[in-house]
């Protein structure tokens, strides 16, 4: 994990180093492995980061090619490693993430992203073109903001706070995008907007070429969905496509030599990451490190009795957070509290204590299932079912997830109505 940004004076004048050192201290890694800062001439950089594997660390950033002048920082795990080492060299497949951009950049230039699969976001600076280019992955796991001004400077970070170090990035607020904030139904809409008028957001699967007067910014990326409209496959092919894919990506995740660990809230989105993180981790001979928020309250019964069930899986090495656990926390969350980039970063603000732990532990990364809900556990899938007529199925969706959630029989009920009332 890092944190970066990277200046461009369109004027010409130099990068500032002090400037830089400010933005550096507003990366927000506080615990990173390793922090540095670049200037040379109009171009600067500073990059924060939290190495995947402390026992190989990546190659420091900013990162500049002897060869060319570029300058890159990035924010990357780079899944299809061996197909990229077969158009770049062996080379490539022992690179760390931000050596193996820069290869690829000098391949394939602004064709690049398109490549790519993973998580990513990056900028660069090629002083051979005298240009600017960044991206950002197709489901927009890494933050990329930037700062345009023609002629003045292009300003790019994976978070708002660095650029507000920049003395000439002005920090009026944008209350339109406060309204859709607090408007729900308009929240989203503009995928471009943050909460400041100077800055704005790289949408998911976009990337940008700037020069000295223009920016550019290109969707080189497009989800697409092929219909199964004759019906050819059912249910069973499309549950083994997505058990296949899922396990795919947590291997992804989960390198040789990389501890991980995972949150468990016993839902099915969590619970089914876990569930196959623990048997990878049961194959190298260790139990999976699972984190749980346990309650008291009779509100959260039916939670807690799934969270207890997932628990006993015996790929799990299955730890708790309790209240108390929490408040002895207080310095750290006000640290956290104080860190977050915008208001809504806060409302998942449970998880932190459960990534502080892990941090203790030793752990260099998390599965947090945060926003599975949308693939398998909500959604508006049982109110497609009551508009497609599929009313049986409908009714046995709700039936199903009332239990899930163990449920009593007037739940049931009211699942299936909050989902057919949208319907009617």
């Amino acid at each position: 994990m890092s944190e970066f940004a990277l200046v461009w004076h369109l004027d010409g004048s130099p990068a500032d180093p002090s400037e830089l050192e400010r933005m550096a201290e507003r990366l927000g890694l506080a615990h990173a492995d390793a922090t540095a800062v670049h200037a040379r001439g109009p171009v600067g950089a500073c990059h924060s980061g939290l190495w995947l594997d402390p026992d190989s660390p990546e190659r420091a950033q900013p990162l500049v090619d002897t060869e060319t002048g570029c300058v890159l920082v990035a924010c990357a795990r780079i899944d299809n490693r061996r197909e990229l080492a077969a158009a770049l060299g062996a080379e490539a497949a022992r690179a760390d993430e931000a050596s193996l951009l820069m290869a690829a950049w000098k391949r394939w230039g602004a064709s690049m992203p398109g490549r790519l699969r993973g998580d990513f976001a990056f900028a660069l600076f090629d002083p051979r073109q005298q240009r600017a280019f960044a991206a950002r992955d197709p489901l927009g796991a890494i933050p990329l903001v930037r700062h345009f001004a023609p002629g003045k400077l292009l300003a790019i970070a994976t978070s708002v706070r660095p650029l507000l170090a920049c003395r000439s990035i002005p920090a009026e607020l944008d209350e339109q995008r406060i309204m859709d904030y607090l408007v729900l139904a308009t929240e989203g809409l503009d995928e471009t907007a943050t909460f400041f008028q100077a800055i704005r957001r790289m949408p998911a699967g976009h990337s940008m070429t700037a020069s000295k007067e223009r920016s550019d910014t290109l969707r080189y990326h497009d989800v697409r969905c092929e219909l199964d409209a004759d019906g050819r496959h059912g249910d069973e092919h499309y549950v083994e496509e997505l058990r296949e894919l899922l396990q795919r990506a947590v291997a992804d995740r989960m390198r040789p030599g990389l501890r991980v660990g995972s949150m468990l809230s016993g839902g099915l989105d969590s619970n089914s990451v876990a569930a196959l993180a623990g048997r990878i981790e049961r194959s190298r001979g260790r139990r999976l490190i699972t984190y749980s928020g346990t309650s008291v309250d009779p509100e959260d019964a039916n939670e807690m009795a799934g969270i207890r069930i997932a628990q006993a899986n015996p790929d799990f090495d299955a730890r708790s957070l309790a209240r108390g656990d929490v408040t002895a926390m207080g310095n750290e969350l006000a640290r956290f509290v104080d860190d977050v980039d915008e208001p809504f970063d806060y409302t998942n603000g449970i998880t932190f204590p459960l990534y502080h732990s892990a941090r203790k532990a030793g752990l260099r990364g998390v599965f947090d299932g945060i926003d599975a809900d949308s693939l398998l556990s909500w959604d508006d899938y049982i109110t497609r079912l009551w508009r497609r007529g599929r009313w049986v199925r409908a009714v046995g969706e709700s039936v199903a997830l009332s239990a899930f959630h163990l449920c009593g029989p007037g739940d049931t009920a009211l699942i299936a109505w909050e989902n057919l009332r949208p319907a009617l």
